[in-house]
């Protein structure tokens, strides 16, 4: 249960700082308008990658699809709660699932290294010589 706690953790973690992006893409929007499409792409990007909210949405637009950091999260935490409120050792099901959840997080980890990496470099490069400020990126 301890591998489902710190993996919740983890993908928590890197939460707010895609949010942190997302809301600066946004704010570079208006003052970049020839960079839109290429803001947009990032930003679809960065979306995909937060993922729902944990617990999800009641309600309102659809989630979307596939692996990201907030369904990883929730994912985490119904397994923690499966094991916790097991009074047996974890099923060979169970412990599948959290390694394949580990995966799964290792993965989303390396995807935003990139994003954070070459494309946050690149798009920043572009922003400069269009005049308009840098996306700070948040510090690991």
């Amino acid at each position: 249960s301890m591998l489902c706690y710190n993996g919740m953790a983890k993908a928590r973690a890197e939460l707010p700082q895609i949010r942190a992006v997302r809301k600066q893409i946004d704010d570079r929007r208006a003052k970049a308008a020839d960079l839109a499409a290429v803001l947009d792409a990032l930003d679809a990007k960065l979306a995909a990658l937060e993922g729902p909210t944990i617990g999800g949405r009641r309600g309102g637009a659809p989630q979307p699809r596939g692996a990201s950091f907030g369904r990883t999260a929730n994912d985490f935490g119904r397994l923690l709660l499966v094991l916790q409120g097991a009074d047996a050792p974890p099923t060979t099901q169970a412990a599948a699932a959290v390694a394949d959840e580990g995966k799964e997080l290792d993965a989303l980890v390396d995807r935003w290294k990139v994003i954070r990496g070459k494309e946050m470099s690149d798009l920043n490069a572009r922003l400069k010589r269009a005049g308009v400020a840098t996306i700070d990126l948040p510090r690991e």
